[in-house]
């Protein structure tokens, strides 16, 4: 998917044709959204379920970052939440 800002935030999605709130998967720092393989199936038998590469991870673009901790923060924010409103997501229940 492609962003306002030309983010590309690669995103698995299963069973998303049910209407029960979505978990959204996010991985840690140093991996992917792969990381989470195994526990697909499971988690998707009863809700959607979505695990996204974060920007400058896995098949996500390589954006520029700022230097700053605090900066770089609100840059993942900033993509998560264009993401969500991309997907047309109202809610979801985060898992990290």
């Amino acid at each position: 998917m492609i962003g306002p800002q030309n983010d590309k935030i690669w995103t698995i999605a299963m069973n998303t044709e049910n209407s029960n709130v979505p978990l959204l998967m996010l991985h840690g720092f140093g991996a992917g959204a792969a990381f989470w393989v195994l526990n697909f199936d499971d988690l998707a038998a009863n809700r959607p379920v979505y695990a996204i590469d974060l920007p400058g991870y896995g098949k996500s673009s390589r954006s520029k970052f700022s230097k700053d901790a605090k900066e770089i923060e609100v840059q993942f924010c900033n993509a998560i939440e264009r993401w969500r409103q991309l997907m047309k997501i109202d809610k979801f229940i985060l898992l990290g």
